[in-house]
């Protein structure tokens, strides 16, 4: 039978609806604290532009997480990936929730990106490892639209929660779709390593380097002037790890490839 006449099981389906609820879930999170910045500082003691690294950090976290996840779904079964993911997700959400400080809550924040990072590639290898071609465009555009829909209404979430009840209640409240995408993983996404490789530490942390010190460069502009030592440390940091990232991996090739 051609891949284009085949139908999409309710396995597919209900692995697929795991990663899904994970990835709108950690997405959901990223911006329904940011209409709780006024009060966090009032309840931590801290700055508004400390604050916001609750939501910058995150970003940041999530976006080097996926940096990995071509090599870790080389490495791990899918099912491992998911539920190391959803554990990672609830001790940060707990984390959170229980915050006594700010350094606390960041940490929180940090651990649930890494769950974020992992279901959100995780959901688009589904796709394209078990969906039939004919479906795949379809499935890529629902996929899009979780992605799209939940930073959409994490500000009216966070708002609505924290006005009615309080800001801990955004991570209480979403546990329950954690616990059920869990479940549904761990019995429904059934995905084997796909290859072996090579996994590049020092260009991720290049990158790491990279974008950290940019944001924090940007950061620091809204509060120091432009040509401060403040903001260009930082900027002048991002220029040379940026320019040690670029050749890196090109670098490491030519060397694997010299030795064999």
């Amino acid at each position: 039978m051609s891949q284009t006449n085949q139908k999409i099981t309710r396995q597919t389906y209900l692995g697929l609806l795991a990663a899904a609820l994970l990835s709108f879930t950690g997405i959901l999170t990223e911006t329904s604290m940011n209409v709780t910045f006024p009060e966090l500082t009032k309840v931590f003691n801290v700055t508004l532009d400390t604050v916001q690294w609750i939501t910058t950090g995150y970003l940041l976290m999530v976006t080097i997480v996926m940096a990995t996840t071509a090599f870790l779904l080389k490495k791990f079964k899918s099912q491992t990936i998911h539920l190391f993911a959803a554990i990672a997700f609830v001790v940060g959400d707990v984390m959170c929730a229980l915050s006594p400080s700010f350094p606390i809550l960041m940490s929180g924040r940090l651990i649930q990106a890494i769950a974020t990072g992992l279901s959100t590639p995780l959901m688009f290898h589904i796709i394209f490892s078990r969906i039939p071609a004919d479906r795949i465009g379809s499935m890529t555009g629902l996929a899009g639209m979780v992605i799209s829909l939940a930073p959409a209404l994490g500000s009216t979430y966070g708002g609505t929660i924290s006005s009615t009840m309080s800001w801990r209640m955004i991570f209480w409240l979403i546990l329950p779709i954690i616990v059920v995408s869990w479940w549904l993983g761990s019995h429904y996404i059934r995905i084997d390593p796909v290859g072996t490789g090579s996994f590049d530490v020092l260009s991720l942390g290049l990158l790491a380097a990279t974008l950290f010190s940019f944001v924090f460069a940007v950061s620091k502009a809204g509060k120091y002037a432009v040509l401060s030592s403040q903001v260009l440390i930082p900027f002048v940091v991002g220029l040379i790890a940026l320019g040690l990232f670029i050749p890196t991996p090109m670098v490491i090739r030519n060397c694997w490839t010299s030795k064999s």
